[in-house]
C-alpha cells in the first residue's frame, strides 16, 4: 500500500514533511518537526500572546476578555462604592454584575444625604411609630404615614382612633390595652451570662426564652411603642429588684433592672463636692456636699456611674440590677444615671411593659435638676408613665441607662 497516514498530533506539530512510506514500514523521512519548549508560566489579569501553563487550582483573567470568579471572592471598591460578593462563574468582558436591594429607596437614606446618585429624604419620623391611639395588635403606622398618608383627612387605618375610647385608650397600667412581656414560663432561669458581645448575649436568651426574649411595642403596643430585646437575665425578682438588662433598639440604650428602691438623689446620680475627685461640683442648696447625703471625702457613693473615685458600696445599692455588665466586663457598659428625657423617650418606646421591677416605691430618680427649685430633681412613675419633682434629700428607687 502506498498511503501516507500522519498521526494528528504529529500534524500538529510538523512544520513539513517531505515523504513517508506505506504503513507497513517502520521508518518515515521527515526534514523538520517543530516542537515547541515547555509552556512558559503564565501571568495573571494580563493577556498571554503565547501558550503557558499555570498552577493547579489557578486561572488566568482578563480585564478585556473577562474572566472566572471564585465563590466568595470579594471586590473591594473606593469610598461612595459597594462591597461586595461575586457569585462563582464565568464573566466574559461584556457582562456586568448588577446589585441591587429593596430597601435603598429615599426615605431610607438621612435627608441631604446622595448614595450613588439618589438624595435622602429620611427625616427621621419613618422610623417613629404614631403615638395616635391604638388596639394592640394593630399593624402600627410611623409617624410619617400619620403625617403624609393620613395627612387631612379623617379616615384612619382600622382599629386607630383620632378620638379616644374611655374604655380602651388608657395608659396600659391595669387596662388591658397592652401585652407585657410574658414570664410566666421563666422561674429562675438564666440567659446571656457569658457571652463576650450585646448580640450574642441576646441570641442566647432568645435561645432560652424563644419569643419570649424580646417585646415588640409595633404588635403588643398600644401606641407608638418600640422593640426591646433582653440581654441577659441572673435570676428572677428578689426584694422588689430584678436581674434584667433590656436593649431599647430605637434609641440603642441598656436599661437595667432596679439598683435600689430607696436612695437619695446624690448617691443615686453620683453628684459630690469632694475636693480633687472627678465631677466635684459646689451645690447651691447644700445637699450632695452634706455627708448626710453624700461623702464629703474618698469615694463618691454612685448607684450607677463607676470610675476612678467612685464607689457603689451602701447599704441601699444592690448592683446585681446590671447582671454583671460594667466597665470591667466583656462586653464593657458604661452606665449613668437616666435623665428624665431618657425616661419620657422610653415610656413612648414601651419601658413599663418590659421591665421586670416598675412601680416600685413612688418613683424612679432622673439626674435632671427642677430648674425651678434647685434642691429638687425629677424623677419617673413606672406605674403611669408620669413625671414628678421631689427634693432631693427624698428617696427614690434608682435604675441605669448603659451605652
Amino acid at each position: 500500500m502506498n498511503n501516507c497516514k500522519i498521526p494528528l498530533y504529529i500534524f500538529a506539530l510538523a512544520t513539513s514533511l517531505v515523504g513517508c512510506k506505506d504503513d507497513q514500514s517502520s521508518t518515515m523521512t521527515s526534514s523538520s518537526v517543530a516542537v515547541p519548549p515547555q509552556y512558559i508560566a503564565c501571568s495573571d489579569n494580563s493577556l498571554n500572546s503565547a501558550n503557558c501553563f499555570t498552577s493547579s487550582a489557578r486561572y488566568i483573567y482578563t480585564s478585556a476578555y473577562g474572566g472566572r470568579s471564585t465563590l466568595g471572592a470579594a471586590v473591594n471598591g473606593a469610598n461612595g462604592s459597594l462591597t461586595a460578593t461575586i457569585p462563582q462563574g464565568w464573566y466574559d468582558g461584556t457582562t456586568s454584575a448588577t446589585m441591587s436591594d429593596t430597601a435603598f429607596i429615599a426615605k431610607n437614606i438621612k435627608q441631604g444625604v446622595t448614595l450613588f446618585g439618589l438624595l435622602g429624604t429620611q427625616k427621621g419620623n419613618e422610623f417613629l411609630g404614631s403615638s395616635m391611639s391604638r388596639t394592640y395588635g394593630t399593624t402600627q403606622i410611623t409617624l410619617s404615614d400619620e403625617t403624609t398618608t393620613y395627612s387631612g383627612t379623617n379616615t384612619l387605618p382600622t382599629n386607630y382612633r383620632a378620638i379616644p375610647t374611655i374604655n380602651v385608650d388608657d395608659d396600659g397600667f391595669t387596662g388591658g390595652n397592652v401585652s407585657k412581656v410574658d414570664r410566666s414560663t421563666w422561674g429562675i432561669s438564666t440567659c446571656g451570662t457569658t457571652q463576650t458581645t450585646i448580640d450574642a448575649r441576646i441570641a442566647d436568651c432568645v435561645a432560652v426564652f424563644a419569643s419570649t426574649a424580646s417585646w415588640d411595642g409595633t404588635d403588643k403596643g398600644n401606641a407608638g411603642q418600640a422593640l426591646w430585646k433582653l440581654v441577659t437575665r441572673t435570676g428572677s425578682v428578689s426584694s422588689s429588684k430584678g436581674r434584667e438588662v433590656w436593649l431599647d433598639t430605637r434609641t440603642g440604650l441598656l436599661w437595667s433592672s432596679l439598683v435600689s428602691t430607696t436612695l437619695n438623689w446624690c448617691k443615686g446620680a453620683g453628684s459630690h463636692s469632694i475636693a480633687g475627685n472627678t465631677y466635684a461640683d459646689t451645690d447651691p442648696s447644700n445637699v450632695c456636699n452634706n455627708s448626710t447625703y453624700q461623702n464629703t471625702a474618698g469615694s463618691a457613693i454612685s448607684a450607677c456611674y463607676e470610675g476612678t473615685g467612685f464607689s457603689s458600696t451602701d447599704a441601699n445599692i444592690d448592683i446585681a440590677g446590671k447582671t454583671g455588665l460594667s466597665l470591667t466586663s466583656t462586653p464593657v457598659v458604661a452606665w449613668r444615671l437616666p435623665t428624665i428625657y431618657d425616661y419620657k423617650q422610653a415610656e413612648v418606646d414601651g419601658i413599663r411593659f418590659v421591665m421586670p421591677d416598675g412601680g416600685v416605691g413612688s418613683g424612679e430618680w432622673a439626674a435632671t435638676i427642677y430648674s425651678t427649685d434647685r434642691s429638687e430633681a425629677w424623677f419617673f412613675d413606672s406605674n403611669y408613665g408620669a413625671t414628678s419633682v421631689g427634693a432631693r434629700t427624698g428617696n427614690h428607687a434608682i435604675r441605669c441607662v448603659g451605652r
